[in-house]
């Protein structure tokens, strides 16, 4: 049901080779017990990394101390890598600056715009592109692209206009891929019908590509 809600089917969770985690598997990897599922990430060649991440399909603080909902974990101590959706040949296309590249917030998002045909890079977070920690402005998966000339779409959810952090994450990240001499716009996504919050998935669900 969740990634049917991104518009991704059977065939795609295939593709992508996600694994469905019970609360007993998601506990004796996260520590934390909530049903879920493994992201499982690729590299720029399209052959699984170890690093991963965990979708809750439940909110494991319920089970625990903290009030604040979690919906993800990875790894301790890793640091973030973009998702690199296995729908593009993405060697090829990061020498080729003349093919525009997308990036929004969530692996599943970026996988249904791949589907569609769309270019799509995926951040785990608004502010994964960085690590503080490790004193990277951004991480290391970013220097196996071209940006030089290249046009690049930044693309999160279409609240960003009312979250103030995450239209600073935006801006810093327009800023450090323009220093890399991308041409960067920022595509501001409408909200949906009802009024509600939208996604990039949301969007390819409810319009064409086009």
């Amino acid at each position: 049901k969740d990634l049917r809600r991104s518009g991704l089917t059977q065939n795609d969770i295939t593709k992508l080779k996600l694994t469905p985690l019970n609360s007993k598997k998601t506990y004796s990897i996260t520590n934390k017990k909530a049903a879920s599922y493994k992201i499982p990430y690729f590299n720029i060649d399209g052959k699984l990394t170890d690093f991963y991440r965990i979708r809750f399909l439940e909110d494991p603080t319920k089970f625990g101390k903290s009030k604040k909902p979690q919906r993800y974990s990875q790894p301790p101590d890793t640091l973030p890598h973009l998702y690199f959706p296995p729908y593009i040949n993405w060697k090829e296309y990061s020498k080729d600056i003349t093919k525009d590249i997308v990036i929004t917030e969530g692996e599943k998002k970026a996988a249904k715009a791949c589907k569609e045909g769309l270019p799509c890079i995926g951040l785990g977070g608004v502010w994964s592109f960085m690590s503080k920690k490790h004193n990277k402005e951004l991480i290391d998966d970013f220097d196996l692209i071209e940006w030089k000339e290249r046009e690049v779409y930044l693309t999160f959810d279409s609240d960003l206009a009312t979250n103030s952090d995450v239209l600073k994450a935006l801006n810093t990240l327009c800023k450090r891929l323009m220093n890399k001499g991308a041409m960067v716009y920022i595509k501001f996504l409408p909200e949906a019908p009802n009024g509600e919050k939208q996604g990039l998935d949301d969007f390819l669900i409810n319009n064409t590509l086009d």
